[in-house]
């Protein structure tokens, strides 16, 4: 059988994270326990952080911090 033409996850990932690198985008990794994470799901609501909780802390924190 031959090799899927298909690009795994992690091709897709790793095309993703350097087109991103050569853009000036960096990765940031924290950790947040519940208490604070419950207050921030509060104010990031509106942003989407039910789904997606760590692009709506980038949105949300693009709205509120000066340029």
């Amino acid at each position: 059988m031959a090799a899927s033409s298909f690009k795994t996850s992690a091709e897709y990932q790793r095309e993703r994270r350097e087109h991103n690198r050569q853009r000036g985008v960096r990765r940031l990794d924290i950790e947040i326990d519940a208490k604070l994470m419950a207050r921030l799901q509060k104010e990031l609501a509106d942003y989407g952080a039910a789904t997606h909780p760590g692009a709506a802390l980038v949105e949300w924190l693009g709205d509120v911090l000066p340029e």
